[in-house]
């Protein structure tokens, strides 16, 4: 039987522009049931069903459980699935300390416009306050690999081998500068020799093109 379920669900996701994982907090499952659902592995069991129209009152019943007028044939149908492009969502990244960039098997949705011009593209969450004069905390930002390295811009970089931040970057001959752009006067800029190696090393993960707020942000 085809997956019809699962496209009305993926498609109502993308089009709220929420995460597998946002989903499921508002639905109370797990990220990983919301990408059984759409991937055909498992159904919402009647309970779900429930939570999401206690969640989501402007849906109907056939927006979730019919193949004919469910909501990818309103919306996926109409848009020819263009109009936004699943891109991979990584996890965290902070704005503040570095922290541990934690992987995340999932994808969210951008507008198509943006990833034909970033098509390599990807997503990581800020978290933090080092950047919130142009960044806010908890905002989704997408890193684009392929952007030439230019001073002044703000990247995505890895401290060490697996810590992440993102910042200002300014680039030197021999060493990079993380510069913070914040109300918070604590925050301050740091300087990485690129000769050094270990655990002050410093890997350019990519340029921030484009951030968003997510669903429910600041509540």
């Amino acid at each position: 039987m085809e997956n019809f379920i699962g496209r009305n669900i993926q498609a109502f996701r993308a089009h709220k522009g929420f995460s597998q994982e946002g989903l499921g907090n508002i639905l109370g499952v797990s990220q990983t049931s919301i990408s059984a659902w759409e991937d055909g592995k498992s159904l919402p069991r009647k309970v779900n069903a429930s939570e999401f129209f206690e969640a989501f009152p402007e849906l109907s019943h056939d927006d979730i459980f019919s193949e004919e007028c469910g909501y990818a044939c309103k919306t996926l149908k109409r848009a020819r699935g263009l109009d936004v492009v699943q891109v991979p969502f990584y996890g965290a990244i902070a704005a503040g300390t570095p922290i541990e960039m934690i992987d995340v098997d999932e994808t969210m949705p951008i507008p198509g416009h943006i990833y034909n011009a970033y098509p390599d593209s990807f997503l990581l969450r800020v978290s933090g306050e080092s950047m919130n004069r142009c960044i806010p905390d908890g905002c989704i930002a997408l890193i684009d690999p392929d952007s030439e390295w230019v001073s002044g811009k703000i990247y995505a970089v890895r401290v060490g081998e697996t810590d992440a931040t993102v910042k200002i970057v300014n680039f030197y001959k021999s060493s990079v500068e993380l510069v913070p752009n914040s109300y918070d006067p604590r925050f301050k800029k740091k300087k990485y020799s690129a000769a050094e190696d270990g655990n002050d090393s410093v890997h350019i993960l990519g340029r921030v093109v484009w951030f968003f707020a997510p669903f429910n942000f600041g509540k």
